[in-house]
């Protein structure tokens, strides 16, 4: 039997769990448990109807149903009812089961989001095939890997589940799906002590309780991705500041890279021309500027002429009608730094005194929350923007997304994870620093991999694909951004030259992204690659033919300005990777073959007869303008929302442009 409840719009449940959410929950998935806690006496499966009096802890259980989104808000709070303090080692909420239904392409008849960040750089949207586990901890998951979004979505043929957290801070929690050999799939939410120095670990003295973060369920009938858009909505309405991209964030971007780090200033400058006679907008200079990491001085072998050098060069660059950006890695310090030096007390360091180690740079991470580190990042500021003159920032790191716990006793933290929990607080002030100093300054963000922080979001202008794997990763990230930082944001494909074949412009353009391109100018200028033994990325005649192409398209088309539109086709389940944006009287679907195992997407082949799903009544004309890594433009006639089918060959993609006929 359940007692229920309602005062203000909320709900309190006295009764079995199961019953109190099965509304919320899909088909084909049940409650294993609501809460197990584990503390020095052992674990604790609790509910809020157990009334055995004996036992060690009470549970209150609240539910807030969301006003405009599926799903509810669900409050957990423990009470200590015993007569000695107890601390509570972990917990583990919400355990549900999931059942795979009718396999999509490859056998696979479940799909996860995973938004925590890991060394390996997995796949954010992955098949959770028998054995799968992922823990989606939001910890440290190395000494430079941490953190992500803090929501873990699951769906098969017919219905989605996700579970997520409403805290407006970043919270260290897990987000775990796991699958066993055979049957369903689990997903929970999880906290554990941090192994290293019990981070969180209080007692609870008698008589007091102790409440979990905000907890969301929900659940839909289209697939995981269209959780993630319920989810932002429900975090903005909850007061997270919804961001707004500048225009130069919806620009492409040229980027030194393809020199790496040894590049000469020559070899920069003379790709100026090229840069600007094919369209780009934004000049970027990337690693190899700076003496050491942490210190504003230049490198004397790249600018012997010092400031006034690099002051120059900016010049050069709007000279040519372009804007300039500049590579930044915030908060780390070479150990041969001034800042080092001068500052060793602003680092992070762990339990035993020892700084966290900014793997790659060989750097130790500087403690956000710092008012020495944050009146340095300040300085640093005015100097990019003010004295140098730049107009835009590409912020770069895998140690963008968490703060590790920071003992250092100096810095007076309220615990060691306060940085952490504070850690947005700093990117606010970064964007609107750089907005104060150059109205209109777009600061790009590129952690290395990894997977961004809600928290984080709305505090950058331009989320990049970031060294992707390949083009599935280009895709599968750009719509991740268009859920998490809304339909129309500025997402950025990473350089094409990371895409399949280092030419799959399809993959960032249509998802409605920004093409970026790091080739080296004139053929043969270029440095031994460190990144592409015995290779380089020279731009030859015909991938200069190629390119030229693709930014005369994407600026024609404007996918970056329709609305990435969520629900129409079902992620994993279809014959054909579909994505849609609208843009009024014009429709767009980029269709993607399948590739299989191991398979380049530019070779991947399909065809058949495939239906245009979402488009509103009246005739449409249908044109192919891009097929696999060519412009091109063919007919394919007309169609009605009540006969929406076309047969098409497609060779890697084809993007299709829908028009509405008068």
């Amino acid at each position: 039997m359940i007692f229920l409840l309602c005062k203000e719009k909320k709900l309190w449940y006295c009764g079995f769990m199961s019953s109190s959410l099965s509304s919320f929950l899909p088909p084909n998935s049940s409650l294993i448990d609501l809460l197990t806690l584990v503390d020095g006496g052992g674990s604790h499966r609790l509910d809020p109807a157990d009334a055995v009096k004996t036992h060690p802890w009470s549970l209150e259980m609240e539910l807030r149903p969301q006003k405009l989104e599926t799903g509810v808000e669900i409050r957990l709070t423990v009470t200590n009812r015993t007569n000695l303090p107890r601390t509570i080692l972990s917990w583990e909420a919400l355990r549900l089961e999931f059942h795979g239904q009718d396999s999509g392409p490859g056998g696979h008849d479940l799909w996860a989001y995973c938004g925590a960040s890991h060394p390996e750089r997995p796949d954010w949207l992955r098949p959770v095939d028998p054995g799968f586990s992922e823990s989606g901890w939001l910890g440290m998951n190395d000494s430079d890997y941490g953190g992500g979004n803090p929501l873990a979505a699951l769906w098969n043929s017919r219905h989605s589940v996700a579970l997520g957290c409403l805290s407006l801070v970043p919270e260290v929690l897990g987000f775990p799906i796991q699958r066993q050999e055979s049957g369903p799939a689990t997903i929970s939410v999880r906290w554990a002590a941090d192994g290293a120095g019990a981070v969180g670990v209080r007692p609870i003295e008698p008589g007091q309780s102790f409440a979990l973060p905000p907890l969301w369920l929900a659940s839909s009938n289209q697939d995981g991705l269209s959780l993630l858009v319920a989810w932002r909505r429900v975090m903005v309405a909850s007061g997270l500041p919804q961001g707004h991209p500048s225009e130069g964030a919806r620009e492409a971007t040229w980027c030194a890279w393809g020199y790496e780090r040894d590049f000469t200033l020559a070899q920069v400058t003379n790709a100026l021309p090229k840069v600007a006679e094919l369209g780009f907008s934004w000049f970027t200079l990337d690693d190899g500027w700076q003496s050491e990491e942490g210190d504003v001085t230049l490198n004397p072998a790249k600018f012997p002429g010092g400031e006034q050098q690099m002051r120059d060069f900016v010049a050069e660059v709007h000279s040519r009608g372009l804007k300039a950006m500049l590579w930044w890695i915030p908060l780390a310090a070479d150990p041969k730094s001034q800042w080092w030096a001068n500052h060793p007390d602003t680092l992070v360091r762990d339990e035993a005194g020892k700084p966290v180690d900014i793997t790659w740079w060989d750097s130790a991470l500087l403690c956000p929350s710092h008012p020495d580190v944050v009146t340095e990042t300040r300085r640093q500021l005015k100097k990019f923007f003010l004295d140098w003159g730049f107009d835009g920032l590409k912020i770069d790191g895998q140690h963008l997304n968490a703060v590790p716990p920071c003992y250092d006793p100096s810095h007076g933290h309220t615990d060691p994870l306060e940085p952490h929990r504070r850690f947005p607080e700093f990117w606010r002030m970064v964007h609107e620093v750089s907005e104060e100093l150059k109205p209109g300054a777009t600061v790009m963000f590129c952690p290395c991999g990894t997977t961004y922080t809600l928290q984080a979001m709305p505090h950058f202008d331009m989320p990049v694909a970031s060294d992707p794997s390949g083009s599935w990763q280009v895709r599968t990230k750009g719509m991740v951004f268009k859920a998490l930082m809304g339909p129309d944001c500025a997402f950025h494909g990473d350089h094409v030259e990371l895409s399949d074949g280092e030419r799959d412009f399809a993959s960032t353009v249509g998802v409605g992204g920004i093409l970026d391109t790091k080739f080296t100018w004139p053929p043969g200028s270029s440095n031994p690659s460190v990144l592409k033994p015995g290779g380089n990325f020279d731009l030859l005649p015909d991938g200069e033919r190629r390119l030229k192409g693709w930014m005369e398209a994407m600026k024609r088309e404007r996918l970056d300005r329709a609305i990435y539109t969520f629900g129409h086709y079902r992620f994993g389940f279809e014959p054909v990777e579909m994505h849609v944006l609208d843009a009024g009287d014009t429709r767009y679907y980029s269709c993607f073959a399948l590739p299989a195992e191991g398979e380049d997407s530019l070779d991947a082949r399909w065809s058949g007869r495939l239906e245009i799903r979402g488009l509103p009544p009246g005739s449409w004309k249908a044109t192919a303008w891009a097929e696999g890594a060519e412009v091109i433009h063919r007919d394919l006639g007309t169609l009605t929302a009540e006969a929406p089918f076309l047969p098409l060959t497609i060779a890697g993609s084809l993007l299709l442009r829908m028009e509405k006929l008068k």
